[in-house]
């Protein structure tokens, strides 16, 4: 058992890597990941990072401040303020593997979900709504052309104070850019955002009423559905 010490500062300092290991080039392999990411970006956005580390149940149990890893050796290892790299990977095998060096942010390389691995998948269609809620995944879609927050919330049917907030999340989440002109923000979708909307995990105009891997890292935050 590895047991993985964490601080408030680690919790804020921890990171996804969204983009596929190095050699993952088959596509399969590549969806595969795109997938689990996917998921863990719904976790995260429902949740926070303290939820997008319980849904690593049951390969790795959350028990505040202590990530319980499984592990052939019983160690104990302390960020100090380090914070936590999560790599996804296809070919890990079963079992996490840590990798850290003093002063370095430390990574741990996990196995993907199996109920993720693109060959097991017979139905691909879930919805991103179902990830990470409709009016999220409505602003997402709407911005395949850039649009400003008025032009949003006018389209989506709902105030500017809550489409701010939703912009905020999908920004701080690494999904969208936004950017002053004048009095306005304009908004656009980043690589990952596209890649949601374009891989097996899209939602379709008529599905997201108001009511997968990018080549960067994803800095993940403390946001909840408001």
């Amino acid at each position: 058992m590895l047991r993985i010490h964490f601080t408030a500062e680690d919790i804020a300092r921890t990171r996804l890597a969204t983009a596929p290991r190095a050699g993952h080039h088959d596509d399969l392999i590549r969806a595969s990941v795109e997938a689990d990411v996917a998921a863990r970006v719904g976790a995260l956005l429902a949740g926070g990072v303290e939820a997008l580390l319980r849904g690593f149940e049951p390969l790795m149990r959350w028990r505040a401040p202590v990530l319980e890893v499984r592990h052939p050796v019983e160690r104990d290892l302390h960020l100090q303020g380090r914070g936590l790299r999560l790599v996804p990977s296809f070919c890990c095998g079963a079992t996490p593997l840590p990798l850290a060096e003093q002063d370095l942010t430390p990574v741990l390389v996990y196995p993907i979900a199996p109920e993720h691995r693109r060959d097991a998948i017979t139905d691909p269609g879930d919805s991103l709504a179902d990830l990470m809620g409709g009016t999220r995944a409505a602003v997402l879609a709407a911005l395949r052309d850039s649009a400003s927050t008025t032009q949003l919330a006018t389209r989506l049917h709902t105030s500017l104070a809550a489409m701010s907030r939703h912009t905020k999340t999908l920004r701080q989440a690494g999904l969208i850019t936004s950017t002053r002109r004048g009095p306005a923000v304009l908004h656009g979708l980043t690589p990952l955002g596209r890649r949601l909307l374009d891989g097996p995990l899209c939602v379709t105009a008529q599905r997201s009423s108001p009511s997968q891997g990018a080549d960067r890292l994803l800095r993940l935050c403390d946001s909840h559905d408001q």
